[in-house]
C-alpha cells in the first residue's frame, strides 16, 4: 500500500492549539493519522499532543498481531492512559475540551475513533455524508467506540476536529473540487468563522494492480478480449489515463451486457437473407454487363423490384445500426444507474451506523427502485440479483429479522380430520387447547385428542376468543352473540355460564388474571369490563376502564397493566384503569398491517404482536418506565399472508409457538 497524501488545514489557530501527525504504512501495517484541537489551552500543549501521538503510534506499529483492528484498539487504550496521567498532573484535574481523532487506513479499510466534537465525513459518488457518531457533549475526552468500513475507489475522507455546520449544498460545493481549490475554499470560510479547527482530507485510490485484477474478472469474449488486453498492457500512471481506463472499462461492460440482448441466430439469418438478395442482384447485373445488348430485354418491373430490394436492404442496415446504437446508449445509462445503486447502498450503511435508520431505509428504497427499473429493462441481471440480495441482507440487519424457515411441527390437527383453528390456549399444565368456532382440540406435546364439539350453544352461535381460569381448571370462551361458555378440562364438557345480572357484555377479546378475574374488551361501548368467577356463576360486571379510545381495538394482554392493540398497530397501556404515557421508540421498516393478537405476561420482558398479514411476529421490549422499543421480528416467509392465527411465548421467552389453520409450530426466538 502506497502512503495516502493527507492534506491538513489548521483553521482558526488563534482560538486554541492545533496539531496533526501522520506515519506509515510500514512494518506490514497501515497508515496512522492523528489530529488534536485544544481550544482551552491547558498548557504544555506540545508535550501533551506528542505523548498521546507516541502512545498511539508506538503501540500500533509494535503490535505483533496480524489483526489491524485489534492493534488499533490497543493503541487507543494506551492513548487513553496518557490522557488520564496528564489529567492527574493538572491542579484542577482537567485538560479542558479535547477535540481529537485517530484514523487508520489499512488494506482498503477505514477505522477511526474520536473525542469531543471531532467528526468524519465521506464523499462518495459526489455526495458527502457524516459517518461518525456525534458525542453527546464536547467534554468527552477519551477514545471509546471504533467505527470501521470499507473504502471504495476514489472515495474522499474528510476528518475535522470540529463539526462542519455548513448546509449540505455548500459542503458539496467545497469538497467536489481539486485539492488546491478545497484548501482555498476552506481558508475563505475560516475567515468568516464558518469553519474552525483542523480540516484534513485524503482521496483513497485503488492501486493499478487492483484495477487490473478487476478488469481480469470481466468475461473474455471475441473482439472485446483484444480491447481488454490492450488496457492491461501497462500501468496507468496519469490521472487522464486512469479516467480513460475507467471509461473503457465502462464501455466494455456495456457492450458485454448488450451482447447478451442480441439474438445471434436472427442476426445470422438476416445476414444470409441480405447476402442472397445482393448475390441475386449481382448475378443479374453481371450478366447484363457481359452482354450490354440484353439491357433492352430487362423488364422494367424487374428493375423496379431490384431498386425496392436495394432500398429495403440499406434501410435494414440503417435500422440495425440505429437499434444497436440505441441499445448501447441504454446499456451505458443503466450502468450509470447501477453505480448510483451501489452509492445509495453505501450511504444507507453509513446512515444506519450513526443511528439514522429512517434515512438509511429511504436510501435502500431508492436503490431497490433503480434495480427494479434495470431488471425490467433486462440489463446487468447478474449484478441486479447480487444487489437485491445485498439490500435484503441490509434490511434484515436494520430490522433484526430472524427468518424461521423451518419451524418444527408441534401438533398436527389434520390427523383428526379437517381443522380450522381460530386460536389456542396454553394451559397451566402445559397443554395446548386449540379452538375452532364450535370445537376444541386438546393437545399435549405432539399428541392430539379427538375434537370436542360445543353442545351448549345455539346452533348458529360461535366461539370467538378464550383464555384459562387456572383456579377453576376451566377455559371461558366468549361468543359471537354475547354469551360465555366454559370448557371444563376435568371432563371435557361445556357449560353455558350466567352472571348475577343474567346478561353478558359483548366483547372482541377475553383475558383472565389472578386465576379468578375475567376482563372483557368491549369496543362497542368503549369499555373493558371486569368480572369475578364465583362458585357457580360470575359476578355482575364493573367497568375497569372507559378511558381512551377502544373503538379500533382488536386484542389485549395483561401483566398487571393492560396492553391494548389497535387495528392500526398502536399499543396503548392502561395502568389502574387509566391510559398512561407509554410509548414505543423505533418501529420496523415495514409498519404493522392489521395486526390481530398481542401477547405478554407478568414476568415477560417483551411484548409480542402477531402481524399475520406480513407473516411475522414483532417483538417490542417493555423497557423501563414509560418507554419501550422495537427489538426484532420473527418472519415466516413459507406461510401465506394471514395464515397464522395465534401465538404463545414460553415463560423463559426462548420459544415461540404459532397456530395455523390445522397445525401448531414451535421455533426459537
Amino acid at each position: 500500500m502506497e502512503p495516502l497524501h493527507i492534506v491538513t488545514n489548521p483553521l482558526g489557530a488563534r482560538d486554541g492549539y492545533l496539531k496533526s501527525f501522520s506515519d506509515g504504512p510500514k512494518r506490514d501495517k497501515g497508515q496512522l493519522f492523528f489530529e488534536i484541537d485544544l481550544p482551552d489551552n491547558p498548557g504544555a500543549e506540545d508535550a501533551l499532543s506528542e505523548k498521546i501521538w507516541r502512545a498511539l503510534h508506538d503501540t500500533y506499529y509494535n503490535c505483533t498481531s496480524d489483526d489491524d483492528f485489534l492493534c488499533f484498539e490497543e493503541s487507543l487504550k494506551k492513548g487513553n492512559e496518557v490522557i488520564e496521567k496528564e489529567m492527574a498532573k493538572r491542579a484542577d484535574g482537567s485538560l479542558g475540551r479535547v477535540h481529537s481523532i485517530v484514523v487508520l487506513i489499512a488494506e482498503g479499510s477505514l477505522h477511526f475513533s474520536q473525542t469531543g466534537m471531532a467528526s468524519v465525513y465521506l464523499v462518495r459518488g459526489g455526495v458527502i455524508n457524516p459517518i461518525s457518531i456525534p458525542e453527546e457533549s464536547d467534554d468527552m475526552i477519551h477514545f471509546s467506540d471504533v467505527l470501521s468500513g470499507e473504502l471504495a475507489d476514489l472515495d474522499t475522507v474528510v476528518v475535522t476536529s470540529r463539526p462542519l455546520t455548513l448546509p449540505p449544498e455548500k459542503l458539496h460545493d467545497v469538497f467536489v473540487n481539486d485539492d488546491k481549490m478545497i484548501q482555498s475554499e476552506l481558508k475563505t470560510l475560516s475567515k468568516g468563522s464558518e469553519v474552525e479547527g483542523i480540516v484534513s482530507f485524503f482521496r483513497f485510490q485503488e492501486s493499478p494492480a487492483v484495477l487490473a485484477e478487476e478488469m481480469n474478472e470481466l468475461p473474455q469474449e471475441s473482439d472485446l478480449d483484444n480491447t481488454l488486453a490492450e488496457s492491461e498492457g501497462g500501468t496507468i500512471e496519469t490521472q487522464a489515463e486512469e479516467e480513460a481506463a475507467g471509461s473503457k472499462l465502462s464501455s466494455q461492460k456495456s457492450l458485454k451486457s448488450l451482447a447478451k440482448h442480441l439474438n445471434k441466430d436472427k442476426i445470422d439469418a438476416a445476414k444470409k437473407a441480405m447476402q442472397g438478395v445482393f448475390s441475386g442482384i449481382g448475378s443479374k447485373f453481371g450478366g447484363i454487363l457481359k452482354q450490354p445488348s440484353r439491357l433492352k430485354e430487362v423488364n422494367r418491373r424487374y428493375i423496379l423490384l431490384i431498386l425496392i430490394l436495394l432500398v429495403f436492404g440499406f434501410g435494414m442496415i440503417i435500422l440495425f445500426q440505429s437499434g444497436f446504437r440505441q441499445e448501447t446508449q441504454q446499456a451505458e445509462l443503466y450502468e450509470g444507474m447501477l453505480s448510483q445503486v451501489r452509492n445509495n447502498i453505501s450511504i444507507a450503511e453509513q446512515r444506519f451506523l450513526i443511528g439514522q435508520k429512517s434515512d438509511a431505509t429511504e436510501f435502500l428504497n431508492k436503490a431497490n427502485g433503480n434495480l427494479l427499473e434495470i431488471k425490467t429493462a433486462g440489463f446487468f441481471l447478474d449484478d441486479v440479483a447480487k444487489m437485491e440480495n445485498e439490500i435484503s441482507l441490509y434490511r434484515d440487519n436494520f430490522d433484526a429479522i430472524i427468518r424461521a424457515n423451518e419451524p418444527n411441527v408441534l401438533a398436527d390437527l389434520s390427523a383428526k380430520g379437517s381443522a380450522d383453528g381460530l386460536g389456542f390456549i396454553h394451559t397451566e399444565d402445559d397443554k395446548n387447547v386449540v379452538f375452532e368456532p364450535s370445537r376444541v382440540f386438546e393437545t399435549f406435546l405432539d399428541k392430539v385428542q379427538d375434537p370436542q364439539s360445543v353442545d351448549a350453544l345455539d346452533g348458529d352461535d360461535l366461539m370467538i376468543a378464550g383464555w384459562e381460569l387456572e383456579d377453576f381448571k376451566a377455559l371461558p370462551f366468549i361468543t359471537q352473540k354475547g354469551q360465555l361458555v366454559e370448557y371444563r378440562m376435568r371432563d371435557g364438557s361445556f357449560e353455558l355460564m350466567n352472571t348475577l345480572d343474567t346478561t353478558w357484555k359483548k366483547g372482541v377479546d377475553i383475558k383472565t388474571f389472578h386465576g379468578e378475574y375475567v376482563y372483557l374488551l368491549d369496543t362497542a361501548n368503549n369499555t373493558i369490563w371486569k368480572y369475578r368467577r364465583l362458585r357457580t356463576n360470575y359476578s355482575k360486571p364493573s367497568p375497569w376502564t372507559t378511558d381512551g379510545d377502544l373503538s379500533d381495538a382488536v386484542s389485549m394482554a395483561i401483566d398487571g397493566d393492560v396492553y391494548v392493540l389497535t387495528r392500526k398497530g398502536e399499543i396503548v397501556r392502561y395502568s389502574r384503569g387509566e391510559v398512561d404515557d407509554f410509548k414505543i421508540n423505533d418501529q420496523p421498516t415495514v409498519p404493522l398491517s392489521n395486526p390481530s393478537k398481542i401477547f405478554t405476561f407478568a414476568e415477560a420482558l417483551n411484548i409480542y404482536v402477531l402481524d399475520s398479514e406480513n407473516k411475522r411476529v414483532v417483538v417490542y421490549s417493555k423497557g423501563t418506565g414509560s418507554v419501550g422499543r422495537y427489538e426484532k421480528q420473527i418472519l415466516f416467509e413459507q406461510f401465506d399472508a394471514n395464515s397464522i392465527r395465534d401465538i404463545f411465548v414460553d415463560k423463559d421467552e426462548q420459544k415461540l409457538t404459532i397456530l395455523t389453520e390445522d397445525k401448531l409450530y414451535i421455533t426459537d426466538l
